[in-house]
């Protein structure tokens, strides 16, 4: 026997009355949201509550801002400072970048003089004024050559040499007086003529110190003076040569 679709919705709601009231399907939705809120917040307790088994990423270090120096302001150029120079001596004086100092000056100063001295002397006058002082530097630098050996000063050395030729003895006054008997007059004795005597030989000890110094240095004297004119009446004197 076929039912009809009443019956057979009466029947069921029957049966359901039984289990319970049947909630509708918008109740139903709202209880499948909550059931889904609810196991997302468990799901969420669950892994906080759960260690992170991964270290913690490194803590990137604080930026420095490095801000650029700021260039100094352009100066005018300064005039270098003239450096110490004792063994030159003093700055006299400066021409732009050239500086002129006092041993400079001096050496100028030697060569003018030379010049304006010898500026009218003929050549042999010239060979005598270098002769003698070709003398004086042969004497000046046996001193220093010697003193730089003994470590002594150049004066000292002259001292020692006297020293060494020892005091004018007895035997020296009576040869000199003998051999230069006409420079004293007749009736003059050698007593009389001995204190005169003596202080002239004491006199030539330096002389005697600077020949014995530089026959030890074996100096020659190799310049020769120049040659007399031909003409008598422009003939002079052959310079001697200094002792």
């Amino acid at each position: 026997m076929t039912q009809s679709p009443g019956a057979v919705s009466r029947r069921c709601e029957s049966k359901l009355r039984v289990l319970g009231s049947v909630p509708t399907i918008p109740a139903m939705c709202r209880l499948l949201a909550l059931g889904l809120v609810g196991f997302s917040l468990a799901l969420a307790l669950g892994c906080a509550k759960q260690p992170d088994p991964r270290p913690p990423p490194p803590t990137p270090p604080p930026r420095v801002v490095v801000f650029p120096t700021p260039s100094p302001d352009p100066t005018p150029p300064v005039t270098p400072e003239v450096p110490e120079a004792p063994e030159d001596g003093p700055v006299w004086f400066r021409i732009g970048d050239r500086v002129v100092r006092e041993s400079e000056l001096d050496s100028w100063i030697r060569d003018d003089l030379f010049r304006r001295e010898l500026s009218e002397a003929d050549r042999r006058e010239r060979w005598s004024y270098r002769a003698e002082a070709a003398e004086r530097m042969i004497d000046a630098m046996i001193l220093d050559r010697e003193a730089r050996r003994r470590g002594i000063r150049p004066d000292q050395v002259m001292e020692a040499e006297i020293e060494a030729l020892g005091p004018v003895t007895a035997d020296e006054l009576v040869q000199f007086f003998e051999a230069n008997r006409e420079r004293w007059p007749a009736e003059m004795s050698f007593e009389d003529a001995a204190p005169d005597v003596r202080g002239y030989l004491e006199g030539q000890r330096p002389r005697q110190a600077r020949e014995n110094l530089r026959r030890r240095a074996r100096v020659r004297f190799l310049a020769l003076p120049p040659k007399a004119s031909s003409d008598p009446a422009n003939a002079l004197s052959e310079p001697a040569r200094p002792r």
